[in-house]
């Protein structure tokens, strides 16, 4: 009887085992990003994960968002200021990709309203699909 009690108890262990297979497999295609060699931040420092946009590629360094999305700087912020701090990780300009295609603007609102991060700035955005490349220091992945 107790042959049987064990049998019975390995088999649902193994039933139960085998549903958490999907779930172990999933986390091998996981994609490690190479960190920035600077820091930035006035209340930082914050490190920042190194990526390549557009087509040719354009270096920017963004900050993983957690619960927000990591918002992609355009060169039109800093048009009128000299010595712009938001540069110096980089900034994506759209009109020199020739693998951007843009799918819209969002006009007149404040950023932390819509991705909770950026309550600084407040005005138009564009919006739109293009390639990203990263890199884990070895490997590069175009997506």
């Amino acid at each position: 009887m107790a042959a049987t009690k064990t049998s019975r108890s390995r088999a649902i262990s193994l039933i139960l085992a085998s549903l958490f297979i999907p779930f172990a497999l999933a986390g091998s295609n996981t994609i490690s990003l190479q960190w920035s060699n600077r820091s930035y931040g006035l209340d930082g420092p914050w490190q920042a994960v190194s990526i390549n946009i557009g087509t040719p590629t354009q270096a920017i360094d963004l900050l993983p968002g957690g619960t927000w999305t990591a918002n992609i700087l355009s060169t039109s912020i800093c048009s009128n200021s000299s010595g712009c701090s938001s540069s110096k990780a980089g900034l994506f300009d759209r009109h020199a990709s020739t693998s951007y295609t843009d799918t819209g603007v969002i006009a007149n609102t404040t950023f932390a309203n819509r991705a909770g991060a950026l309550p600084i700035l407040s005005g138009a955005a564009h919006i739109g699909f293009d390639t990203l490349t990263i890199s884990n220091g070895t490997n590069s992945n175009t997506i």
